[in-house]
């Protein structure tokens, strides 16, 4: 695919068979078609497609195709189709995350968390269904995200966040004392109607301070999960060393709280 365009976030991956087959793409290389999780949107046929989104100016992209046909036989090799987001021009990328490897996130850096189930992870998320979705099978990019217990247990409420606060904290990250800095990422926060405002998911910058600088709290409403993007000012923080504290909680009476966090970034522009 070559290099698209600066201000691209999201592209469509497409490729034509010479025999009716199900694709399947996994952003890792040497997956064997049966334990690849990310199926085409379009497949079954001899042209299939997959949107991908999430995609950030100056990040390369790579994903690795195998197909099954009619007779079960499913390809050895991977098929590979990665390209590049050009940078725009004036902006750097400080900082970015996709939590498709591990990058050094520290659960429970202050070691004060309540929470006895739903703790922070990396991993690929099962979906879990209360009413409508509560926990998304499916992450913005890639495979995997930061979410509150991967798992979806036997029931709705087996692996979501129960007794109190759980926390994850990114590696530090050196901001540029100069420029606008901004940071962005993918996020849901998804609740019961038995939630209340003691409920909630939260973003803080430490640094010189400790700085709340997103916070989305529960209500006595259902909230289904649906993925959505939030971009804050880092400007106060320029030139700190800095990390990112994430936390969600189920801090009133027990209820069904998910959230889940994707594609980090920090820009300078």
């Amino acid at each position: 695919m070559g290099t698209l365009p600066a201000g691209t976030t999201q592209t469509t991956l497409a490729l034509t068979t010479n025999e009716a087959a199900t694709c399947r793409y996994s952003p890792s290389a040497g997956v064997p078609y049966d334990a690849m999780t990310q199926t085409f949107a379009t497949t079954g046929g001899t042209a299939h497609s997959a949107p991908v989104s999430g995609l950030v100016d100056g990040g390369s992209y790579a994903f690795y195709v195998r197909c099954l046909d009619a007779a079960a036989n499913a390809n050895p090799d991977d098929f590979a189709i990665s390209f590049t987001v050009a940078a725009r021009v004036g902006v750097s990328l400080v900082f970015s995350d996709d939590f498709e490897t591990d990058h050094g996130w520290t659960r429970n850096p202050n070691g004060t968390d309540t929470a006895t189930t739903g703790l922070w992870e990396r991993g690929d998320p099962q979906a879990v269904s209360y009413n409508g979705p509560k926990q998304l099978g499916t992450t913005v990019s890639g495979v995997n995200a930061l979410v509150t217990g991967r798992l979806a247990g036997s029931s709705a409420g087996t692996h979501d966040i129960d007794g109190g606060v759980t926390s994850i904290r990114s590696p530090v990250i050196a901001l540029p004392s100069t420029g606008d800095l901004t940071l962005s990422f993918s996020y849901y926060f998804a609740h019961a109607s038995n939630s209340s405002s003691a409920d909630f998911l939260r973003v803080r910058i430490v640094g010189g301070t400790t700085t709340t600088v997103f916070e989305q709290r529960g209500a006595a409403t259902d909230r289904d999960a649906v993925w959505g993007t939030a971009s804050v000012s880092l400007n106060s923080f320029a030139g700190q060393i800095i990390s990112i504290l994430i936390e969600a909680a189920d801090a009133g009476s027990p209820s069904l709280v998910e959230a889940a966090i994707d594609d980090v970034t920090i820009t300078q522009r």
